[in-house]
């Protein structure tokens, strides 16, 4: 499921609940807009918001007037259903701990005494699901990479690859290994792109995790072996962002790695729960 797919939903069932009892009558612009999720420490979060006027259908650059007296903040963890309360603040910035759990963030705004309008989905830290990933050895296919960015298989912006760190495909091992090692790789054959980009590993990890491990050069590394599947590593891209990776299955006899992996989208950000 999308996280889209998961906003939508939310908002139906809120509309269809009790986003009436708590006001019938939404105002034509009922929620603020160009709301921001980011990092604010490596596990807590900073939401920021808006809050626009909307007149014949087009948004202007002044706040709503009069403007909201103050707005609640609602967390929403994920895979949840309920909604916990997580501040009421006259700012239009907040910094939240979510205590290592991702989610959905969900405002509602006041005038006085009076909620002026309903709850609307706004942001997330739900972390992106890849599903179903196979990579083939260096030189097994051309489907020996992934980025992360945009487009699966994309040359834009290489972030990883598969090799069994020798030359041919042999095994008996693979290996993800950071993209910027392509060049240097024994059984390096053509390079798909010059976006190569720096990849590093976690230590393998005992079981799936929501936080990453504290990312340092001296325990993580650019290349890791997959001894066995299944196999749990976090990884940290060149912009800052990690993902946990899982790896269902690893031949190095013919070359195949498959694994899903779990995206964290706000950089800097060490929480992958999903």
């Amino acid at each position: 499921m999308l996280p889209g797919d998961r906003v939508i939903r939310l908002v139906l069932l809120l509309c269809a609940g009790f986003l009436l009892v708590v006001d019938a009558t939404p105002p034509s612009h009922p929620w603020p807009v160009h709301v921001g999720v980011e990092a604010e420490t490596d596990t807590t979060v900073r939401v920021t918001w808006l809050s626009r006027g909307e007149i014949n259908g087009f948004f202007c650059s002044e706040p709503y007037n009069p403007p909201y007296d103050s707005y609640e903040v609602y967390f929403q963890p994920v895979g949840e259903t309920s909604l916990t309360l997580a501040a009421r603040t006259r700012d239009t910035t907040l910094v939240h701990n979510p205590h290592g759990i991702t989610g959905d963030y969900v405002l509602r705004g006041w005038r006085g005494d009076s909620a002026t309008w309903g709850y609307s989905a706004t942001g997330t830290t739900v972390p992106i699901h890849y599903w179903q990933v196979e990579l083939h050895e260096l030189n097994r296919g051309d489907t020996s990479w992934l980025s992360f960015h945009g487009s699966m298989f994309s040359t834009e912006h290489v972030d990883m690859y598969v090799t069994d760190s020798q030359a041919g495909s042999v095994g008996p091992y693979l290996y993800l290994a950071s993209a910027d090692m392509m060049s240097e790789d024994p059984g390096s054959r053509t390079q798909p792109s010059d976006n190569l980009f720096r990849t590093w590993f976690s230590p393998e990890l005992t079981s799936d995790t929501t936080v990453t491990p504290l990312w340092d050069t001296l325990t993580w590394s650019r290349c890791r072996r997959i001894d066995s599947a299944p196999f749990f590593v976090t990884c940290r891209v060149s912009t800052g962002n990690f993902a946990l990776i899982n790896v269902t299955h690893s031949s190095g006899l013919h070359g195949i790695l498959k694994f899903e992996a779990w995206y964290q989208r706000i950089g800097g950000l060490r929480l992958l729960g999903h």
